[in-house]
């Protein structure tokens, strides 16, 4: 491997997650000190980052996972409670907030199905996932009735349990 010109590129000071938008020209880094999201344009011949105008965006909550659906449209932040929803621009990758969705538990990894029909909060200390329909027009987020579903059912253990999470294609 040899480093991009420009590397590395600074993020803020806790940088916890990053997150690639599926055009492949822009990368989100969650970053839970002060609480923000740094954004990049990816020039994608030489892989070099540049920060998105407006950059960092504020993530008030904190953000420790970010990930986005697969139209491109929407990036959702874990920040530890409840899950941030944000909108993306399509031509520069900006995001604009939409709205907090709250949670049941402790968001701290989220994963988006295919479809772009559910998103999925993984909550590492009550060891339980958190299932959320997505609004296709607004981009909000509703918990679907059942909701938490435990990961070791009967267990009753809190604690560190898993640190991510991911849908299968």
């Amino acid at each position: 491997m040899t480093p991009v010109a420009g590397s590395p590129f600074p993020v803020g000071a806790s940088p916890g997650a990053l997150v690639v938008d599926p055009s492949g020209t822009h990368l989100y880094a969650a970053d839970s000190q002060p609480g923000a999201v740094s954004g990049f344009t990816i020039d994608v011949s030489t892989g070099a980052l540049k920060a998105i105008s407006g950059s960092p965006f504020p993530a008030p909550n904190g953000a420790l996972s970010v990930v986005t659906d697969a139209s491109g449209k929407l990036l959702h932040i874990a920040n530890g409670t409840n899950v941030d929803c944000y909108t993306i621009d399509a031509s520069s990758g900006a995001l604009t907030p939409i709205g907090t969705s709250v949670t049941n538990g402790r968001a701290t990894a989220l994963a988006v199905d295919g479809p772009d029909n559910f998103l999925y909060a993984l909550d590492n200390v009550d060891n339980q996932v958190e299932v959320f329909s997505i609004d296709a027009a607004s981009g909000s987020l509703k918990l679907i009735a059942g909701n938490p579903f435990p990961l070791f059912p009967g267990s009753n253990q809190q604690g560190l349990g898993p640190t991510s999470i991911t849908v299968a294609h």
